[in-house]
């Protein structure tokens, strides 16, 4: 599968796979912008207020990645973070509010993490 990227005025996003990873980058922001339902920043940085108000949550993650100047937005490629799902469903179908189910983790999903945990430590 060829991936072609997004390309107009104002933004522009390369998919770094099919299934797996899309870089955005805003000039009018200085590059690149980390997207997406994780970001991890210190509270050092004293931006404290996530933005809220928008039409989607896609919109306010990207604004709130845009607080920080771009010498402070980085890729930490070592962290990967997954979408936890409640039932299959399109991408996207809760950004604008909870549309599926409640996530929940049933007691055999429990004892296996608490048995897993336990292994680690």
């Amino acid at each position: 599968m060829t991936l072609a990227p997004l390309v107009d005025e104002k933004v522009k996003s390369v998919a770094t796979s099919p299934t797996f990873g899309v870089l955005v980058k805003f000039d009018q922001h200085g590059g690149y912008i980390p997207i997406g339902f994780f970001q991890l920043w210190h509270a050092d940085s004293e931006i404290l207020n996530y933005p809220e108000g928008h039409t989607d949550a896609g919109r306010e993650d990207s604004h709130f990645a845009t607080l920080w100047p771009r010498d402070k937005r980085q890729l930490l490629p070592e962290i990967i973070a997954y979408h936890l799902e409640s039932e299959s469903a399109p991408m996207a179908v809760n950004w604008k509010g909870r549309a599926t189910k409640p996530f929940s983790i049933d007691s055999s999903v429990r004892d296996a993490l608490a048995a897993a945990r336990r292994l680690l430590l």
